[in-house]
């Protein structure tokens, strides 16, 4: 479909895999284009997906002959931060878990951004293995079931939340409903805090919330408040 827009409007797209690639090496991100090959750190963000989110912008800025050095991208790859991208949470909500537990924040809310979610899960669970709780809030221009599939093979804890003052979200009740009967075992909770509480229950757990960015700020914000 790009490549057919593309044809119309007479741009040559440029592709990876063909015009340029990057992938990780030895725990390093290598990448190469017509230019030559660069050894460069791996990306600071969690998540193999990182590496093609890393390779797309260096390829843009080379293409494009921006004034970005070798070891520009080297400090850009090390010290670079995205809030609410597999991101671990610290702080008052973290809290509320037990010592054993970890909580995670990430802004998937489509079918594409789960799976790349569940990859970076999969990973951390042949690390460590630990029972999956997802804590999910959605908007209602995504379907939870869509969503779900993605994370199937972990056979996770699904709670889910209204996202507060959202008026266009899906209701919590109907992101449960929608995961039982997709096969999942899911629990609407009336709030947040709830929800965690829900989940300290469970000893050991890798907690992650996730659905939508809209939640994901929500949480960014309560976390550094005094929980109800």
């Amino acid at each position: 479909m790009i490549e057919r827009a593309a044809a119309k409007l007479g741009i040559a797209p440029f592709i990876q895999g063909r015009d340029y690639d990057g992938y990780p090496q030895n725990g390093r991100l290598v990448y190469q284009d017509e230019a030559g090959l660069l050894d460069l750190p791996p990306p600071a963000l969690a998540g193999h997906h990182q590496f093609d989110n890393a390779a797309l912008a260096i390829a843009a800025a080379r293409h494009f002959g921006l004034p970005v050095s070798e070891a520009d991208f080297a400090t850009g790859l090390r010290i670079v931060v995205w809030p609410a991208r597999i991101q671990p949470l610290l702080g008052l909500l973290r809290d509320i878990l037990p010592a054993s537990s970890e909580l995670w924040l990430d802004g998937a809310h489509n079918a594409h951004g789960a799976a790349a979610l569940a990859r970076a899960l999969e990973d951390m669970n042949a690390a460590r293995p630990a029972p999956l709780v997802l804590i999910i809030g959605m908007m209602n221009t995504r379907g939870p079931d869509d969503f779900l599939e993605a994370f199937r093979p972990l056979s996770p804890k699904v709670l889910t939340l209204d996202i507060p003052g959202e008026a266009n979200a899906h209701p919590a009740s109907f992101i449960a409903a929608e995961g039982r009967k997709a096969g999942f075992d899911a629990t609407a909770c009336r709030a947040l805090v709830p929800a965690l509480q829900a989940a300290a229950r469970i000893d050991g757990a890798r907690v992650v919330i996730c659905g939508s960015l809209y939640l994901g700020g929500y949480v960014l914000a309560r976390n550094g408040t005094p929980p109800d």
